[in-house]
């Protein structure tokens, strides 16, 4: 991979990566599911910084405190990297409003909120809530939105992911709600994320309104 980072590099291409390590390659075994976010940080992401330093690199759906203190650490520790933004991270807005409680509330499993990576501990999430509300241009909106049919989710085996493309908009304005910063959101959700991609932001404008609004039980 060496030789196409260095070409992503020279030409400017950005590194999407959903950043987790499935395998040890030292044990060839299973990394337990909850720490593969840690284990990609530890062992891919910081030879991917280090040794390609201007290869932009956006870490998609984070979900751990780790991964959000790996960023400020990032900007906090080189006032080089602050003159550009160079590694940001997306955030779901699921992984705002969840934890993995949520999975096995009254203990029971919710399908529903099963995706990968994973929902995690109470504590991540208030992570990236701090982050998503920090007001910090390297953190920004990714829904990751994963829809499934019926007999794939609610089943013995059901797939990974949270179909959240329906109420996006709504869903991240409730954890910005709860916190009482609604002027932030629009920074999260249009301008970050257009900035470090280098694109236009969206002219189109979006009316929320708060009100009692029932989710379909299913969509065709």
């Amino acid at each position: 991979m060496k030789a196409v980072f260095e070409c992503m590099q020279k030409h400017g291409l950005l590194l999407c990566v959903h950043g987790e390590c499935n395998i040890d390659d030292e044990t060839n075994k299973f990394i337990d599911i909850f720490e593969r976010e840690h284990a990609f940080i530890d062992n891919e992401l910081n030879y991917i910084i280090n040794e390609f330093p201007n290869l932009k690199v956006i870490l998609e759906h984070v979900t751990t405190k780790k991964a959000v203190d790996f960023i400020l650490n990032y900007y906090g520790n080189n006032n080089a990297h602050k003159q550009q933004v160079r590694l940001a991270a997306t955030i779901t807005a699921h992984h705002l409003l969840n934890n993995r409680n949520a999975i096995f509330e009254q203990n029971k499993i919710n399908p529903h909120l099963f995706c990968l990576p994973i929902l995690k501990t109470e504590s991540d999430q208030n992570a990236l809530i701090e982050a998503a509300l920090s007001g910090l241009p390297y953190f920004f909106a990714g829904s990751d939105s994963a829809p499934h049919t019926k007999n794939t989710k609610e089943c013995s085996h059901g797939c990974a992911g949270i179909y959240t493309g329906y109420n996006t908009v709504a869903l991240y304005a409730e954890t910005f709600h709860r916190q009482n910063a609604m002027h932030k959101l629009n920074a999260f959700m249009t301008e970050f994320g257009a900035a470090f991609y280098n694109i236009p932001q969206n002219k189109n404008k979006v009316k929320l309104v708060k009100r009692k609004h029932k989710i379909p039980d299913s969509f065709r």
